[in-house]
């Protein structure tokens, strides 16, 4: 069994990859878990770091009160906030940061 992860840019680098591990003697199975990214796409990886950073610098809303999750290039906030001004300062700085899905 052969498990492929990680990240190309287009579908004939995932099929090579797939051809090249079948090539490997004693490979039977192969779960393929490459995702094709277009160039300049932005990871998951990359959009909860900066979401991280921005729930670092901004004072409004309690540390730890806010967890991001992102998947797919979706972000979700979760947590427990006391005032509407906390609820919306987080969504209203994702939104408007660099590198964040519109």
């Amino acid at each position: 069994m052969v498990s492929l992860t990680g990240h190309v840019s287009h579908y004939t680098e995932e099929m090579a990859a797939e051809r090249t591990a079948r090539r490997v003697k004693g490979v039977h199975a192969i779960a393929e878990g490459i995702e094709v990214r277009c160039l300049g796409e932005t990871s998951d990886e990359e959009i909860a770091q900066t979401c991280a950073q921005h729930s670092q610098v901004y004072a409004m809303v309690p540390q730890d009160a806010v967890q991001v999750t992102v998947q797919k290039g979706r972000v979700t906030l979760t947590g427990d906030v006391i005032w509407q001004y906390q609820r919306n300062a987080p969504r209203m700085q994702f939104e408007s940061s660099p590198g964040s899905p519109a």
